[in-house]
């Protein structure tokens, strides 16, 4: 065997492994596409400033009226948290001070919400 016989082994060998790899990912998109994988959690969407303040992944009690509760209220907090930086400038100072003090009161709603339907005296 030739030094250019061994070069050209080596050159088909890693042609046909670039091949095999590139069917493969083909075949992995198109299975993904026709929705047969399941995305699993590092797939999802990261959670909206609303569902971080309102903390909407935590019931322990697994009570339906809380999660309904959270999802309106992280709703509500993403609609005030958008007029932030919806215009072509930054909201004013003022506006700032109105969107905090309006999440403040949307989040102290939630867990007063969360309070009464979870009573147990």
């Amino acid at each position: 065997m030739q030094k250019s016989d061994c070069f050209y082994s080596k050159n088909k060998q890693t042609h046909l492994e670039i091949q095999k790899l590139f069917f493969i990912t083909k075949f992995i998109i198109m299975i993904d596409e026709a929705g047969a994988i399941d995305p699993g959690p590092e797939t999802q969407r990261p959670p909206t400033i609303g569902e971080q303040i309102v903390g909407i992944d935590f019931n322990p009690g697994g009570d339906p009226s809380v999660s309904k509760i959270k999802q309106l209220a992280a709703q509500m907090v993403d609609i005030v948290e958008s007029e932030r930086e919806s215009r072509a400038f930054p909201a004013s100072t003022l506006k700032q001070k109105l969107i905090d003090a309006a999440v403040f009161a949307i989040l102290q709603a939630q867990m007063m919400a969360v309070k009464v339907v979870t009573f147990k005296y």
